[in-house]
């Protein structure tokens, strides 16, 4: 499955190739632009001033994080479905992905504070124990790292289950299928991650690579969404081949055999489509 998920990846990301780049670049301009603010020292400003200014910034810089959210949401799906670009939709949410997308940011920040609180809690009791109070804190230490990178995982399946999703699905039944697609298929969600934060260094180390970012997260979701979705489902059309009396390994090696057969339905695409002009 991870050969196919890279395979569908690939050509996802080379077929909307410019889509990623402005929408990235709008994105990472936009944010840019809001964080220099903090920048700027405004002489004869009270205290009282400077917060309300912060507060403003703040807010302004949530709305941003939502907006985006829901934006690369909207092209993680396109690229994900092969469909045509609709920019209209993509800028102009409805009130439903909004508050869809806001919830789904406040879930993120609450885990992400709540784990990096703990780690950060039992390393510093850890540093300032010794002997088998310092291993157990340390122990501690590596449990909330391992629930902190599985709580990042459901975080990538949660946001590609919600974008891939219609708006009426609510969003109980979004968190609800994100942790089935998560206990069918772990080890592509762990790829998905670790492949993330490999793209995320990497951006960082490039600078340049920090425009593509922020819409290939989105794309990698996804597409690793959909495939969990397709996975699935022959999963049912393999339990119903193959009878009953088969083991659950038996039912998986035959359920990735069926997607690789539809993969290969659609007709196989070379390395020399890479010339071609974009379609997107």
């Amino acid at each position: 499955m991870t050969r196919l998920f890279l395979y569908r990846l690939f050509w996802a990301t080379y077929d909307y190739l410019g889509s990623i780049t402005l929408s990235g670049l709008g994105l990472l301009l936009s944010i840019l632009a809001l964080l220099s603010l903090f920048v700027f020292d405004v002489p004869g400003v009270s205290k009282l001033q400077s917060l309300s200014w912060g507060l403003v910034l703040g807010f302004l810089i949530f709305v941003w994080i939502v907006l985006g959210v829901h934006l690369v949401a909207q092209l993680g799906r396109t690229a994900a479905f092969e469909e045509k670009i609709l920019w209209r939709q993509m800028l102009l949410p409805s009130v439903r992905q909004l508050r869809k997308a806001l919830l789904l940011v406040l879930i993120a920040a609450f885990g992400i504070l709540l784990f990096g609180a703990n780690l950060l809690f039992y390393a510093t009791l850890a540093r300032q124990s010794a002997g088998v109070r310092g291993v157990v804190f340390l122990s501690l230490v590596i449990l909330f790292f391992y629930l902190f990178l599985c709580f990042l995982s459901y975080l990538l399946a949660l946001f590609g289950v919600w974008a891939n999703s219609s708006e009426h699905v609510s969003l109980w039944d979004v968190i609800r299928q994100a942790f089935v697609s998560m206990l069918v298929l772990p080890r592509l969600w762990f790829f998905c991650l670790f492949l993330c934060l490999g793209g995320a260094v990497l951006a960082i180390l490039t600078v340049l690579g920090l425009i593509f970012l922020i819409p290939l997260l989105g794309i990698i979701a996804c597409v690793a969404a959909k495939m969990v979705e397709e996975y699935i489902e022959n999963l049912r059309l393999a339990r119903q081949e193959l009878g009953e009396q088969h083991s659950l390994r038996h039912y998986q090696k035959h359920a990735q055999q069926l997607c690789l057969e539809a993969e290969l339905r659609k007709g196989t695409r070379n390395l020399r489509e890479i010339f071609k002009p974009w379609q997107y």
